[in-house]
């Protein structure tokens, strides 16, 4: 089976990967992602939405190089027998004081030519949920968690 072909969507994929919060491993998380979506089944079209939206979930986390932000950046993608789910864990999380917190500030940032369309936008509009909090701790680590809806499966009508 080639990579073009369509392929009946994975049930019971768990796939964990940690990365270190640096510029260089950006290009790896996101071709780490398009392979698992290519996997999962999605259609070329779909697949680059849900790769530019967990791209989007990490916005602004690999950038900074100042101590502002997170040490490393833990994704999982798990699927259920309807749903590719996606926990992606912020950890080291900088103190944010009260009210948002560091990930919620970064996908609030308008980006785009005018400034116009945050990452948190995005990923709404792509996704089936988006769920964005933090857990307390040893170590205060973010989260975003991110669900979409499996293909349909296209053998599933012959």
């Amino acid at each position: 089976m080639s990579d073009a072909e369509p392929q009946a969507p994975m049930s019971s994929l768990r796939l964990n990967v940690t990365l270190p919060c640096a510029a260089r491993y950006l290009p790896l998380l996101t071709q780490l992602t398009a392979r698992t979506v290519d996997y999962l089944g999605f259609h070329e079209s779909l697949r680059d939405e849900v790769v530019q939206a967990i791209d989007a979930s990490v916005h602004g986390v690999f950038e900074a190089d100042d101590g502002s932000s997170y040490r490393d950046v833990e994704i999982e993608l798990t699927t259920t027998d309807t749903d590719m789910l996606v926990r992606i864990r912020y950890l080291g999380a900088p103190a944010s004081g009260a009210g948002l917190t560091t990930i919620e500030q970064l996908l609030s940032q308008p980006q785009g030519p005018n400034g116009d369309d945050a990452p948190m936008a995005r990923l709404q509009r792509t996704m089936k949920a988006v769920v964005v909090g933090r857990e307390f701790g040893d170590d205060s680590v973010d989260y975003c968690e991110l669900t979409k809806a499996l293909p349909a499966d296209p053998d599933a009508d012959l």
